[in-house]
């Protein structure tokens, strides 16, 4: 698979399984294709993995590293999340569906202040996340 620089190059990929879904949702998979690139199918789905224990962001870690990425998860305390210089991130954090708050992930960018911008919602309602937990960045 040809990776572009995570810096430039972005596509808007939709999750094609949501939180109704026994395995969950593959929001974050999508996010991490939007942010590489390339397709859903090229990105392997961490709900979908045959074995281990380890967390999605170990998961993740490993395969980023086999293309030649790396990957930093942030959290956020406090609800303030400022970065500088990180470009394209996942937001991670929490929105309402049905009247039930779980957790999502979007893609979004670092503006100029060092605030973030959402850029794309992966889930079809586009509604964005309610609360920021979370960030990950990936190089």
């Amino acid at each position: 698979m040809t990776v572009p620089d995570t810096h430039t190059k972005h596509r808007h990929v939709n999750q094609d399984r949501f939180s109704d879904d026994p395995r969950g949702g593959n929001c974050l998979t999508a996010c991490i294709a939007s942010i590489l690139g390339v397709d859903l199918s090229e990105v392997p789905d961490f709900d979908m993995r045959a074995d281990g224990p380890e967390t999605w962001a170990e998961f993740y870690g490993s395969w980023l590293a086999s293309i030649g990425k790396s990957i930093i998860t942030v959290d956020v305390v406090g609800g303030d999340l400022r970065m500088r210089g990180a470009g394209s991130i996942i937001l991670l954090g929490s929105t309402e569906r049905n009247s039930t708050e779980i957790g999502h992930a979007v893609v979004g960018i670092i503006d100029g202040y060092g605030e973030y911008v959402v850029i794309h919602d992966p889930h079809p309602s586009r509604s964005g996340l309610k609360s920021v937990t979370g960030a990950v960045v990936i190089w």
